[in-house]
């Protein structure tokens, strides 16, 4: 269940979770600080033969500065904004109010300590901002009170921050070729350019970002089955603001990268699958793949595996698989690897009756935060059915390692 205007989302019983979920949110932030607009354009052009393409888009999107939702804009908070740069400009948030909750402790220079006292019971009305834990000198009390606990101790300051109108600039330029014999080769090349403050002229190239991704793929046929190859390599910039999803729901655990990792550097990503058929019945599948970060965190994962089809419709497979990453430091790395069996085996021809059976073993060890942890379960499937009904029975352990 979706909750828009909070940003809420429930779970409930009509899909449950468990540690086996894996659940990723897709969202973009409304800025509501003034009206947004919207442009958008883009086109392309093939050969003949549609072996051959280009294509381009472009949109830009962002906030209209000159059309803020919460009022105008006074001539002294334009000049702070034009000389902000990138960071939101603070002003005062206390105005003298004889029926306001707050009063100036008069020894509290060069502090300048404002303290509760009340509704109706003050000559200040103050009003406070979040800055972050370590970032304010005052923390929240509840309803309206806040409390001064020293500079750097607290989250939240008596200022409000004068809204920043921002824009983004996104380019996007396509072109590949396509060949039924070779395969298909592809350049997709991004950039985005960012202005955090349209009022200002002051850090307007520091946030351009590229994004490039060189990609091959092809198949052919081999002992009466498909053969397939890809390869493909990635770099893109830490600032680089996608508007789309451009990594697999399971791309932090394919990498085993430590819990809530963002890169702040470039990130390089190389990866490479085979599968071939040694004959008709058997076919072996590899796969390796590199992720690193300049000056950060690398990982390597790769994967074996090998598919026997015994009789039609029918097949066995295993496929083992390894993920070794490291962190910068002494010790901070991490190892783990899955392995998976499983068994698709028809029993009859006339209804069509199929028994499903699957083992997965997982087990991951890091010392990421400088203590030994993880985790490791076994897990088994067995199902049997056919298009009408069907029986399944499965079974799972697991164990957090520390």
């Amino acid at each position: 269940v979706m909750d828009y205007p909070t940003g809420r989302i429930t779970f409930t019983a009509a899909n449950p979770t468990d540690s086996r979920s894996r659940i990723e949110i897709d969202f973009e932030p409304l800025a509501t600080d003034y009206e947004a607009e919207l442009f958008a354009t883009g086109g392309g052009v093939a050969s003949t033969d549609s072996t051959l393409f280009l294509s381009f888009n472009f949109v830009r999107e962002g906030a209209d500065k000159e059309r803020p939702v919460v009022g105008e804009l006074s001539d002294t908070e334009l000049d702070l904004l034009a000389l902000a740069g990138d960071q939101s400009p603070r002003v005062s948030a206390v105005t003298a109010d004889s029926a306001g909750a707050y009063v100036l402790l008069a020894d509290s220079l060069p502090d300048t300590v404002y303290q509760f006292v009340g509704e109706e019971n003050g000559d200040l009305s103050v009003s406070f901002t979040f800055l972050g834990p370590g970032e304010g000198s005052y923390v929240f009390l509840g309803g309206t009170a806040y409390a001064f606990v020293g500079v750097g101790n607290g989250e939240y300051e008596p200022v409000r921050l004068l809204p920043l109108p921002e824009r983004t600039d996104y380019f996007q330029a396509r072109t590949g070729l396509m060949s039924d014999r070779l395969g298909s080769v592809t350049l997709d090349w991004r950039r985005t350019a960012t202005d955090r403050n349209l009022f200002s002229d002051i850090d307007d190239d520091n946030n351009d970002a590229d994004y490039l991704d060189l990609a091959y793929q092809g198949t052919w046929s081999r002992h009466g089955s498909q053969a397939a190859a890809s390869a493909r390599f990635r770099l893109k910039d830490d600032s680089f603001a996608a508007r789309e999803r451009i990594n697999l729901a399971d791309f932090d655990r394919r990498f085993y990268l430590p819990l809530g990792f963002i890169g702040t550097t470039q990130e390089r990503l190389a990866d490479a699958s085979l599968r071939i058929p040694l004959v008709r019945s058997l076919v072996i599948s590899s796969s390796v793949a590199r992720l690193s970060y300049e000056g950060g965190f690398s990982s390597i994962s790769g994967s074996a595996g090998l598919e026997f089809v015994p009789v039609t419709k029918s097949k066995l497979t295993v496929r083992v698989s390894g993920v070794s990453a490291e962190l910068p430091g002494d010790s901070a790395d991490a190892v783990g690897e899955v392995i998976t069996a499983g068994a698709d085996l028809q029993l009859g021809e006339e209804r069509g009756w199929n028994l499903l059976a699957s083992y997965e073993r997982d087990e991951r060890e890091n010392d990421y935060t400088g203590s030994p942890s993880g985790t490791r379960y076994d897990q088994f499937r067995l199902k049997l059915g056919n298009r009408n009904e069907s029986v399944q029975w499965s079974w799972r352990v697991e164990d957090t390692l520390s």
